[in-house]
């Protein structure tokens, strides 16, 4: 170990510490699209070098939540209506999958009565019910198991 490591992690944890806070903010819409992020403000509020700030805003602009355009600076991206419909299409494919994921986890749960020699079969309880956000829809989904139970 040199005495240039211990130095070198307080740098990148300071670079993660405010590349956090301008994601959360960027995700959380606290910072609306097309906001611009001066670099020189940047680094007097967060008490940190004009080339840390360039650092931290080439890695958001490489994940495209930010632009960085010549001699105009750093900006919130605003992405077009064809990439807004890009980006709900592959929420969709994500959210689908994700749910399927759960209802199987969900549905292998849910009980299946079986009949048994010499008595009624007991109905079985009901399949539950999951609101899942779809878009900008909520939709219910009724959960089935494999055997069938919820359907």
């Amino acid at each position: 170990m040199t005495k240039t490591e211990p130095i070198k992690d307080a740098a990148q944890e300071r670079d993660e510490i405010i590349y956090q806070h301008l994601h959360a903010a960027i995700c959380d819409s606290r910072l609306l699209p097309g906001t611009r992020l001066p670099e020189d403000t940047l680094a007097e509020t967060f008490g940190a070098s004009r080339t840390i700030i360039r650092k931290v805003l080439q890695r958001l602009a490489y994940e495209g939540l930010i632009e960085i355009r010549p001699n105009r600076g750093a900006q919130i991206a605003e992405p077009s209506v064809p990439e807004a419909r890009d980006i709900f299409a592959t929420r969709r494919i994500l959210e689908c999958g994700a749910l399927a994921e759960m209802a199987g986890k969900v549905g292998a749960a849910v009980p299946v009565a079986r009949p048994t020699a010499g008595k009624a079969a007991k109905p079985a309880a009901p399949a539950p019910t999951v609101k899942v956000m779809h878009g900008l829809k909520e939709t219910s989904v009724q959960v089935s198991n494999r055997n069938g139970a919820g359907q």
